[in-house]
């Protein structure tokens, strides 16, 4: 090889390569699938970031329903207890001012037997303050107001406004 081939070949060599001509990046196209990558992975924090919030919205709603619904069953005693304390107040108050329920209670109870001697009527203090009988009364400080017994050589008739009231409210 000659001094000028080899000088040409070195030259080659050295001489910077021309690339191939490459097209320019499509900045558009680079943009939208950044932008598309962006609001995807935006939504998917956002989904992430509030399903707790929608877990406890739905836990508090179904407690709210379960909250706002009226069990009957669980709801009749505690009726039942209320027009227990009303009825009773308002028999307490009766008897405090009005000796008529005992009458009627000492009326019923003198009725249910037959009378074979002078019947004795046990009453608590409060109620013999109010009653005016033709029997014996005994003050029986074991009785609460309402309640009576009555004594014959043969019988003993218990009765109790309060009781009564009960077996009204039993049946309930």
């Amino acid at each position: 090889m000659s001094e000028a081939a080899t000088l040409t070949s070195l030259w080659r060599a050295m001489a910077p390569r021309v690339a191939e001509p490459v097209a320019p990046p499509d900045v558009g196209a680079i943009a939208a699938a950044a932008d598309a990558a962006g609001e995807a992975r935006g939504r998917a924090e956002e989904r992430a970031a509030i399903e707790p919030l929608r877990a406890a919205l739905t836990a508090a709603e179904s407690a709210l329903v379960a909250a706002t619904a009226i069990d009957a069953e669980a709801l009749q005693p505690l009726f039942a207890d209320l027009v227990t304390r009303v009825a009773r107040a308002v028999v307490e108050a009766e008897l405090r001012t009005s000796p008529e329920a005992i009458e009627r209670l000492v009326a019923a109870a003198l009725a249910s037997i037959e009378v074979d001697g002078a019947p004795v009527l046990h009453l608590s203090a409060a109620d013999a303050a109010l009653l005016e009988t033709q029997l014996a009364v005994v003050i029986d400080p074991t009785l609460a107001p309402g309640d009576i017994r009555v004594e014959t050589p043969r019988h003993v008739v218990a009765a109790s406004l309060t009781a009564r009231l009960g077996e009204i409210v039993g049946s309930l």
